[in-house]
């Protein structure tokens, strides 16, 4: 979400000192225009450039032990500010290649993040997205594949037989969960031909990933399109993933709130927090702060831990909302629970301007959270 630099919330971490030079010329840039233009830059952008060493070539020509001493002491060249954001934005992009292909992918989405601040629209960035998107699929998502449209208690129970769809269904399900993906398949093709809308969910998704087959977005569409025309939530949700990020469809903002809202109406707490997301970003329209909140506390309130931390900055910041600093510390310890990047540094930092009783009460009430989802978890 936007967050205006000038609002950083006071006792959040000071820069690196280690950076000085890169500082001054990420400052320079702002003040040479950067900051007049369409793009708003967040906390975690400037956490990025300051802490995670993205440096300039001439700054990585110095540090060389082999440069000669003019090279060394080569001045970083004077560029307009459009320029120096295509130049941050192709570091921050090769430096999220390499976390990718690390298997670092928190530590990648980070640098994204960055990099989509100053240039949204980088060809570079795009494919970029696209391997993370395949990477935390096949690192994270196969456990669980949690936005694919998992069935209910109750669907389960009437798995028993696998020729039924909703057998043939859970049997996939199984066989996905153990990464054997062409018995998937064939358990999803089965269930998908007769009509079953979480199955050709999951055939999207398989299609979408590149899960035993090759990776195929026109594909992945077709069967996404499938189960959405039965009002499935978790379909909805990834037809609007594909028109945000512009995957076998063009990249279309309007399209991707349209179907974000339809799955968010539907309760999938992926649909609220995309919509939410794009509400609090502004991503093609202007911010709507108190709509996102809305969405991302719907979100949150199932366990979203990232809808989590977007409440925590709106209540931290006041927008949308009244400013509450002990509600945020709150949510920012739900997120940081599920270990979402940043949000215990800025628990801890929120946490400094809290009363001792204040902060007591927020761990009280997070304690209880934890105890009450617990509890929904297991039913």
């Amino acid at each position: 979400m936007q967050i205006d630099a000038q609002n950083r919330m006071a006792g959040a971490p000071a820069p690196s000192s280690g950076h000085g030079k890169w500082l001054h010329r990420a400052i320079g840039i702002v003040l040479g225009g950067l900051a007049g233009t369409a793009a708003a830059y967040s906390i975690d952008l400037w956490h990025v450039v300051w802490n995670a060493g993205v440096d300039s070539p001439a700054e990585r020509t110095a540090a060389r032990p082999d440069a000669s001493a003019d090279q060394r002491a080569a001045p970083i060249p004077a560029v307009d500010a459009a320029e120096s954001a295509r130049q941050i934005t192709h570091t921050l992009v090769l430096r999220a290649r390499e976390l990718i292909a690390r298997g670092e992918i928190r530590q990648a989405e980070r640098f994204i993040a960055a990099a989509e601040k100053l240039d949204p629209d980088s060809q570079a960035l795009a494919e970029t997205r696209r391997l993370l998107d395949v990477a935390k699929a096949k690192i994270e998502l196969a456990k669980s594949a949690p936005a694919t449209g998992r069935p209910d208690g109750a669907e389960a129970q009437r798995a028993a037989a696998p020729e039924t769809p909703a057998g043939e269904f859970a049997a996939g399900v199984k066989e996905f969960r153990a990464k054997n993906y062409n018995a998937a398949l064939a358990h999803f093709g089965k269930a998908a031909a007769a009509g079953h809308a979480p199955a050709q969910n999951y055939l999207g998704y398989m299609y979408r990933h590149g899960f035993g087959v090759e990776q195929d977005h026109a594909k992945a569409l077709t069967w996404y399109h499938k189960a959405a025309a039965q009002n499935h939530a978790g379909a909805l949700n990834n037809i609007g993933y594909m028109h945000r990020h512009g995957l076998g469809v063009a990249e279309n903002f309007d399209e991707a709130r349209r179907w974000f809202r339809r799955s968010a109406e539907r309760n999938d707490p992926a649909g609220q927090y995309n919509l939410g997301q794009m509400l609090a970003d502004g991503v093609g329209a202007a911010p709507d702060y108190g709509e996102a909140m809305k969405w991302y506390k719907a979100a949150a309130e199932q366990g979203h831990p990232r809808a989590a931390m977007g409440v925590a900055h709106l209540y931290a910041q006041g927008l949308g909302i009244a400013a509450d600093p002990a509600e945020a510390y709150f949510w920012y310890g739900v997120a940081a629970r599920s270990g979402v990047e940043g949000a215990q540094r800025f628990r801890t930092a929120l946490g400094a301007q809290l009363s001792a009783a204040q902060r007591q009460t927020a761990d009280a009430k997070l304690a209880r959270w934890r105890t009450q989802n617990a509890e929904r978890e297991g039913q």
